[in-house]
């Protein structure tokens, strides 16, 4: 028997050398101490994992499956105990196996319920044996036997044997798994670092050939097209003010798509991190990369592309244009406050001084249209003392925040809109055409003027600003005109208002020279006027008249602007049609008669005087 089992040990020396892996030489020792311990019936090699901390089942011969997914904590039953102590155990009776399964955790008696109640009332001798490596224990081997002739130290010393073998073995595969791990690791991080170092060669080619772009005296323009080879996609350039300056797009439908959503596109812009947008009827979306420098935003690279951008190269590319672009920018940003100046000579070249060569030269420059009438409007800084106490470059900056938020109100409701920095004024020259005629309104205006939920403009009261907006003109050579009264508006309204200043203080010139001649009008004559066109409405103590009253009132001073009544009121279309059909009959006027619809205007403004 010791000769059979000599022989066995160097067999399965022999295993240990061979390719075999860890799997087939445990389950090989389990077979082989089975064979060679006669009492055996069961075994089972539990290994330590240093992630869960539990001993897991690794290999096993003679136990029910249920028994594989068992997990035991260091201390817990014979496994355990064995574990913790580095200690062989030959436990001859069940009644002795059973004090130590008494530690078992109810979670794995409940796992084992079938092995736990079936099998171990008949296991009456278990050996326990520690897989110690250099005072390190890995595991644990378990040899249980049903037989009632109990195993003996005879077997319990074979055991040691083997558990010295398999020790070896798991130590030796654990050696070469860990340096094959190490291998590919090694073999890994070598690819990520020449693929890295394969980057930042490209990074570096990129920066140096955008840096000689400019040094040879490549414009912006140039930049952005070879940007766009580079990474066969169409791209754009937002300023700051939210204009496209630059764009290497084709298709002329997507480039109007473009610039119609460019009031969108400006809500969802981040100044600090990358965003993106849906364009409508196009598959493109559109993936903004912020322009800046020292957390101030220059503007945005808009790229247009199907998916979204993962290819490293493209992305590569990509920050080493905006970063080269940036300083671009800065530069053209540095010009801004002289070319604001020049803006500015322009405009009173064309104010002061207008020729047809001025004219055409601004037209030109500007793209304003000759053809087309315009207002203009003043938006006057009065907070001077606390203005004029800034240093200069301050001064612009806090003007052109607030010329920011306002070229994109504008933006919205009034496109072709020019817009000047001049001192401590800011100069619209709103372009009358179908689209700001339907736009147009004085509720409008106000509510663009409303900074009210708007602190980091730093306007803290309406008293710090006063807006005037002069007459239409069709005539550009009487721009002066308009601008004179746009001023004009501005202090009668302060004039007229200094003890009762209006909640937002806009200005127009025609409303106050209309006000003007009515308030000529003497009282007896204005009431029966008023009594006369809006009496049914304004005498009935009908509930329905008064909100017919209030919707004539929002029609009228809206221009008859039938979307901008429904908004407001919040109300349907279908609601704001029948109302206005009912207003009509009441008043047995039709708001498409201009006579009808000027004396209701007129009686509606001399009741405001009341």
């Amino acid at each position: 028997m010791k000769k059979e089992r000599l022989e066995v040990l160097i067999e399965s020396s022999r295993l240990l050398n061979s390719s075999r892996d860890t799997q087939y030489i445990l389950d090989h020792l389990l077979a082989t101490s089975l064979e060679h311990i006669v009492s055996g019936d069961a075994a089972v090699i539990f290994l330590y994992n240093e992630s869960t901390k539990f001993l897991e089942v690794k290999a096993m011969d003679g136990f029910d499956e249920e028994v594989s997914e068992v997990k035991l904590a260091p201390g817990e039953s014979i496994t355990g105990m064995t574990f913790s102590e580095q200690k062989s155990i030959l436990l001859e009776s069940n009644s002795a196996i059973n004090e130590y399964t008494k530690s078992m955790s109810p979670e794995n008696k409940n796992l084992l319920e079938y092995t736990y109640e079936t099998l171990f009332p008949k296991i009456n001798s278990s050996i326990s044996c520690p897989l110690i490596f250099d005072d390190h224990c890995l595991g644990v081997i378990i040899v249980d036997s049903f037989s009632e002739i109990p195993m003996t130290n005879d077997d319990l010393e074979f055991l040691k044997s083997i558990s010295i073998q398999a020790t070896i073995a798991i130590q030796n595969r654990l050696a070469l798994e860990t340096q094959i791990n190490q291998k590919n690791d090694l073999q890994k991080y070598t690819a990520i670092i020449e693929e890295q170092s394969k980057n930042q060669l490209f990074a570096l080619r990129l920066s140096n050939q955008f840096t000689q772009m400019i040094l040879s005296g490549s414009s912006i323009s140039d930049l952005l097209n070879e940007l766009s080879k580079m990474i066969s996609l169409d791209i754009f350039l937002l300023d700051n003010f939210y204009n496209i300056s630059h764009h290497s797009i084709e298709k002329s439908d997507l480039f109007g798509s473009i610039k119609k959503n460019r009031a969108r596109i400006s809500q969802t812009l981040s100044k600090i991190s990358n965003s993106y947008y849906d364009l409508d009827n196009h598959s493109e979306k559109i993936y903004f990369y912020p322009i800046a420098i020292s957390n101030e935003i220059l503007g945005w690279l808009g790229v247009l592309s199907n998916t979204p951008l993962k290819d490293i190269k493209p992305i590569l590319a990509i920050e080493r244009f905006v970063l080269v672009i940036a300083l671009e920018l800065l530069k053209d940003y540095e010009k801004q406050q002289v070319e604001q100046s020049i803006r500015g000579n322009f405009l009173d070249e064309i104010i002061d001084y207008p020729t047809e060569d001025s004219l055409d030269r601004f037209s030109k420059q500007f793209g304003f249209n000759l053809n087309k009438s315009h207002k203009m409007l003043i938006f006057d800084w009065l907070g001077h003392e606390r203005f004029l106490n800034l240093p200069p470059r301050y001064r612009f900056n806090y003007l052109r925040h607030i010329y920011d938020h306002l070229s994109v109100k504008f933006l919205k409701y009034f496109p072709n809109t020019l817009s000047f920095i001049q001192e401590n004024k800011l100069i619209f020259v709103l372009e009358i055409n179908k689209v700001t005629i339907s736009n147009y309104s004085e509720n409008l205006i106000d509510n663009l003027f409303n900074f009210e939920n708007f602190p980091e403009l730093k306007i803290h009261s309406n008293s710090d600003f006063a807006v005037g907006i002069g007459h239409s003109v069709s005539n550009p050579l009487l721009l002066s005109e308009s601008l004179e009264n746009a001023r004009l508006a501005i202090k009668l309204g302060l004039d007229e208002n200094i003890l009762n200043p209006p909640s937002i203080p806009v200005f127009y010139f025609e409303s106050l020279m209309i006000k003007g001649l009515l308030s000529h009008i003497p009282s007896r004559e204005a009431k029966i006027f008023i009594h006369r066109v809006l009496g049914p409405l304004i005498d009935s103590k009908k509930n329905t008249h008064q909100t017919l009253f209030e919707t004539l009132d929002v029609y009228i001073r809206s221009g008859c602007n039938w979307s901008f009544t429904r908004d407001s009121l919040s109300i349907h279309g279908n609601t704001l049609t029948h109302r206005l059909k009912r207003i009509q009959a009441i008043l047995a006027s039709d708001l498409s008669n201009y006579e009808d619809k000027l004396s209701i205007e007129i009686a509606l403004e001399l009741l405001r005087q009341f």
